[in-house]
């Protein structure tokens, strides 16, 4: 599958390490929540790793040559994608032992339904999320381009 000039996987392999550190992140603190330990749960936050993409995504994109801002953009979306499916998974946990879990609890706000909760986080976050990050990427992208040398320069 190709996005914007690129395959799915070339955009995996560029972004592996931090899709792997969100993994483990969010992985962790699904874990930590489910074991009752909520508060130390808190210090793993998948959002941090968001915006560190903001600024990471688009001088890595410039410095490579990966793309332009098109290519930070599907970065972005499948950054917060993988985030968002471990989101989805600790509310279909919460909805399958109906018990509440650090993606359900009252801390990010009052749901009623947790489908429309799920759903809003596999739809919204890739689109909505990405689309809203990807304005402080494309400046950090400009002011990249305008202060450091091009990829071929610097080789």
């Amino acid at each position: 599958m190709t996005l914007l000039s690129k395959s799915f996987g070339e955009y995996v392999q560029f972004q592996k390490i931090l899709l792997t550190v969100t993994a483990a992140v969010g992985l962790a603190r699904l874990s930590l929540s489910l074991v009752g330990a909520s508060a130390t749960a808190e210090f793993f936050n998948m959002t941090t790793i968001s915006f560190v993409a903001v600024v990471l995504f688009p001088v890595m994109v410039h410095k490579k040559g990966f793309g332009a801002y098109t290519q930070v953009l599907v970065l972005l979306s499948i950054q917060i994608a993988l985030a968002a499916a471990i989101i989805t998974l600790g509310i279909a946990i919460a909805v399958a032992t109906g018990s509440g879990n650090i993606f359900t609890g009252g801390e990010v706000g009052p749901i009623g339904d947790e489908m429309t909760h799920a759903a809003f986080h596999l739809i919204g976050g890739p689109t909505i999320f990405a689309a809203i990050l990807w304005l402080p990427a494309s400046v950090v992208l400009f002011v990249t381009r305008r202060v450091a040398r091009t990829p071929a320069e610097g080789s």
